[in-house]
């Protein structure tokens, strides 16, 4: 060993001994810094809440031109992530209504037009939270039916 291995060792806390090298040398890092532990990071105590019913959020006239032909309607599942303002940030589709215009347009309507009242964190402070929802179209048309 050279002395120059010897002193920059003792500088940084390193023990060395004669017997034979290890191959990995553990070389402690710095002290954890005095004072309180780390906070707890908070966690979501209140799910997204919607503000309205999603079906009030849709007419007949949201129904996509080109899927008028198809017939196709039935209930979409979205999961629908919420952001701390709550305003929808991202649809994700969970049963599909096996039209992709449709599965989209109803996306689309709900992230430009549904409020939720956001995630709360154990500090009381809005967070970015999920919701599952549906979007029943046959309840659309039914509810302008009458």
């Amino acid at each position: 060993m050279t002395i120059a291995f010897l002193i920059l060792a003792a500088a940084q806390g390193v023990a060395i001994s004669n017997s034979p090298a290890p191959e990995t040398v553990m070389v402690p890092g710095p002290a954890a810094p005095p004072g309180p532990p780390p906070a707890i990071a908070p966690h979501v105590v209140r799910n997204p809440q919607e503000r309205r019913p999603l079906l009030t959020l849709f007419s007949p006239d949201d129904y996509p031109m080109s899927a008028q032909g198809s017939g196709v309607r039935g209930v979409i599942a979205v999961t629908l992530g919420i952001s701390p303002d709550g305003r929808v940030a991202s649809c994700t589709i969970r049963r599909s209504s096996r039209l992709a215009v449709l599965d989209v347009s109803t996306c689309n309507i709900l992230r430009r037009r549904a409020r939720y009242t956001p995630a709360m964190d154990s500090n009381g402070n809005p967070v970015a939270g999920t919701i599952r929802a549906e979007v029943d179209w046959d309840a659309v048309f039914a509810r302008f039916a009458q």
